[in-house]
């Protein structure tokens, strides 16, 4: 009973993805959109039934599949619209990270957390922190992704493109201690332990601590160490419910070494950084080179980063009467971060040509999010405001050393201070929305005013301080969903969205004072509109969605380097027009038997730049030109398996071909990458509630391929290869769980 039905859709789709070899793919071929979940359809609404956007879900008995301490957003890869790529196996190694949906990237998506604005993903964030930091893995309950336009509630004013809320469950009803022990490839070690209190009078809690470490797969030295608590209490207060949520992470990471094209070709897969050999780093540095090492930027000594956050969020959920409720959720976040990175670029004496450079950044942010919501007839009408005070730093300083040192700890007290900027910003947001019945018509109509003011000081002269303000005024959303009958619905939606100016790296600030005063004046913060066309349906043992969609993106600000990246020169802001992006998702969930699920995503994507533009002195023809790193083609699949205790899942995504300059004269070719989680579960043992024996191998068959473009930026034209801007993906990784609950 197990083998055969196994067997025999292994065959089937095997093939399948072996054709990905090539870029070319048949009509055939594109027919394949099938996969998998455990749970009855009726548990699982991970196509958004009922929605009248591009809504999808991942639940808590999905995240289980998933490596222990992995990132949330790397567990989205296998839905419909969305580019994920870590070379590391839990997609935490922050430099490497990369995101984007529907051609949009970390920078141009909102995230949140129970309504706390998570700002972007991209490194050295100003307004937020990382998913990966911000709430450990077992204590989600769910993540919501509206791959088009999230909803208007949704506290952001960068989100061109969709959201990702995640959302954290609740204490247990009942008393509760659970421990998770994960050992696995490249010496990583993982514990997770969590204790709930169960209901008390009318107050229950939990308490949760997580610590993991794991060395670089390749190179030498530790790549992630980090320690968490989470903690959260929830109290029922008659009709009304109060909640409190608090995250402490500390967290280390070393770096891999980015490639060209040309350093891959010339210093092959396991390349990596010099350290330990701090002579060979001193001798490169000197301009003696050995082996293939051609250049400075082929490898450094070590790179690595520190962040240290604490999280906490308040939440109120008060129910005035039967049909008016007031939400409220209050916030506050603090970060201290600092990035080390051996440069060969500024000596430390005459007999060293290495200093340490640091990057050093601060976040101090709270917040209020707040919404009233009233149901009367057929109309449920909703609005709400969200206020945030960031004050946020952001320094670059030098250190001479002598020799390697500790740089598992902030450092202070440097021997120069390049740059330090101050930054204090005050965001609005205020949203109106009714949604109601029309006969079986759902329609919901609403709009949204954000507007930012940033004020920036410059504590040495040399980098650009004044006040900036942005706002739009209406940004309205419509969204129409019909039932056509009981198991099929169609769905409209059209949105506006801007991506408002921000403090810090990506910002208008990252220039000299005379390019600002320049430059300022001219720039229109980022705008969207998005058009989803959909259908769904949902049968016993089926559900199936299709979307088309058509996005204009305008006043796109590209950041145009003034040197090589790596030296961190002041950039300037430019307007370079437009992009176009249309394109297709469909999803297929499909239970053929009773134990066994086939959960497949496919998505088409075309994004495509609309104007050539100036790029200092040189006229960079881009227009009809692909997004880059944006491929046309996404495709995962994935088999789940449970038959009494016993459970497995084998899945897959390929990524399609992805261009790395504006002028698409480099590509990189696509790749398909395998996973794999099984193993079983003992159920009221005499000792314990529940035992949990997990097996995950990422990388199945071990394939070679590039994962992050973009690291340091992309440029007009690489014919050379010279751009280092590239990370591998892992080689394949082995983790073996055991999860323990009385």
């Amino acid at each position: 009973m197990l083998k055969k039905p196994l067997i025999i859709i292994f065959i089937a789709i095997f093939p399948f993805f072996s054709c990905f070899a090539t870029e070319e793919i048949s009509s055939q071929q594109l027919n394949y959109l099938l996969s998998l979940s455990l749970e009855e359809l009726s548990e699982v609404p991970i196509l958004g039934y009922g929605e009248t956007r591009q809504v999808q879900e991942v639940l808590s008995d999905d995240i289980q599949y998933a490596i222990s301490g992995s990132n949330p957003l790397k567990i989205l890869r296998r839905l419909p619209g969305v580019h994920f790529q870590s070379s590391d196996p839990w997609g935490n190694y922050e430099w490497s990270t990369h995101l984007s949906i529907r051609g949009f990237k970390e920078r141009q998506l909102g995230f949140t957390l129970d309504n706390i604005p998570l700002g972007d993903m991209v490194y050295g964030n100003n307004n937020g922190l990382h998913t990966g930091r911000s709430i450990i893995l077992e204590n989600i309950d769910k993540i919501q992704i509206a791959q088009g336009s999230g909803a208007l509630e949704t506290p952001s004013v960068i989100n061109l493109g969709g959201t990702i809320q995640l959302f954290s469950n609740d204490p247990k009803n009942t008393e509760h201690f659970s421990f998770n022990q994960t050992w696995g490839s490249s010496h990583t070690l993982r514990s997770f332990l969590r204790a709930d209190t169960g209901k008390i009078n009318h107050t229950k809690a939990y308490l949760s601590l997580s610590s993991l470490e794991g060395d670089k797969w390749k190179g030498f030295g530790l790549q992630n160490k980090q320690e968490q608590l989470n903690a959260k209490i929830v109290h029922e207060l008659g009709k009304h419910t109060l909640s409190a949520f608090l995250n402490i992470s500390r967290r280390l990471e070393n770096d891999y070494a980015d490639y060209s094209i040309d350093s891959l070709q010339r210093l092959g897969w396991d390349w990596d950084n010099y350290n330990p050999d701090w002579q060979r780093a001193v001798n490169a540095a000197k301009g003696f080179y050995s082996g293939n090492v051609k250049t400075l930027d082929d490898a450094y000594f070590a790179g690595s980063g520190l962040r240290n956050d604490s999280l906490i969020g308040l939440n109120g959920l008060f129910k005035l009467n039967s049909d008016l409720n007031l939400k409220t959720t209050l916030y506050h976040h603090d970060n201290k971060g600092q990035g080390h990175w051996y440069t060969p670029y500024r000596a430390s004496s005459s007999n060293v040509p290495i200093s340490l450079r640091t990057t050093d950044y601060h976040i101090n942010r709270f917040g209020v999010v707040s919404s009233l919501n009233w149901s009367f007839e057929k109309h449920d009408i909703s609005g709400g405001v969200w206020f945030e005070k960031n004050h946020h730093s952001l320094g670059r300083n030098y250190y001479n050393i002598d020799l390697p040192i500790d740089t598992a700890f902030f450092l202070s007290n440097p021997n120069q201070a390049v740059f330090k900027q101050i930054f204090e910003s005050n965001t609005q947001q205020f949203y109106m929305q009714d949604t109601f019945m029309i006969d079986d018509l759902k329609v919901s109509l609403g709009a949204k005013s954000p507007s930012v003011t940033i004020v920036a000081k410059d504590e040495m002269g040399n980098r650009a301080a004044g006040r900036l303000k942005s706002h739009q005024s209406f940004l309205p959303q419509l969204g129409l969903k019909y039932p056509l009958t009981t198991e099929h619905e169609i769905f409209v939606s059209f949105a506006k969205n801007a991506r408002l100016f921000s403090e810090g790296r990506s910002g208008p600030f990252d220039t000299t004072q005379n390019v600002f005063s320049q430059t300022v004046t001219a720039l229109k913060p980022e705008q969207s509109t998005t058009v989803d066309l959909g259908w769904r349906m949902k049968q016993n043992t089926l559900q199936a969605s299709l979307a088309l969609y058509a996005i204009l993106f305008k006043d796109r600000l590209l950041r145009i380097s003034q040197c090589s990246s790596i030296l961190g020169c002041p950039d300037t802001l430019a307007n370079v027009g437009k992009v176009k992006t249309k394109g297709l998702e469909a999803t297929l969930l499909w239970i053929p038997l009773k134990n066994l699920s086939w959960f497949s995503a496919f998505t088409y994507n075309n994004s495509i730049y609309q104007s050539d533009y100036l790029d200092g002195t040189n006229w960079i023809e881009a227009a009809g030109k692909t997004v880059v790193d944006t491929p046309n083609i996404l495709l995962s699949s994935e088999l789940t398996y449970k038959e009494n205790n016993f459970f497995a899942r084998m899945g897959g995504k390929y990524t399609g071909k992805r261009y790395l300059t504006y002028t698409n004269d480099v590509s990189l070719s696509g790749f398909p990458i395998w996973y794999l989680s099984a193993g079983y579960q003992f159920n009221n043992l005499s000792a314990f509630k529940n035992l949990r024996l997990q097996l995950n191998v990422d990388n199945l068959f071990n394939k070679r391929y590039i994962s992050s473009a973009g690291t340091n930026g992309f440029v007009s034209s690489d014919l050379e290869g010279q751009n280092y801007t590239l990370q591998q993906g892992n080689s394949r990784q082995f983790f073996f769980n055991i999860n323990v609950t009385f």
